[in-house]
């Protein structure tokens, strides 16, 4: 896959959050928890699983690195991000030794 396609991926991410002309850049992890525990758990599952396809189809692997970062940066650890990680942490798994 070209860098274009997979730039266009990446940007269709539902938590990634390109900057405005006052305030450029991109943010990787632009996620509002709805304050119901359930609920942000079911999110951060849903997001960790397009995470997922989109490193699939892109081999893109520092993706996961800004994603981590932006979630740092964001101040913010709950189940939106828990539930994220465990999606990705019970993929790597799953993959070891293959």
């Amino acid at each position: 896959m070209d860098v274009d396609a997979n730039k266009l991926i990446i940007e269709a991410l539902p938590f990634v959050l390109d900057g405005k002309a006052n305030n450029p850049g991109r943010k990787f992890w632009h996620v509002r928890p709805t304050g119901d525990a359930q609920m942000d758990f079911a999110l951060g599952d849903a997001l960790g699983r397009q995470a997922l396809n989109c490193l699939r189809k892109t081999e893109f692997s520092p993706l996961l690195g800004w994603v981590v970062g932006g979630m740092v940066s964001c101040g913010h650890f709950g189940p939106v991000e828990i539930s994220f990680m465990d999606v990705i942490a019970r993929a790597a798994i799953r993959g070891r030794g293959q």
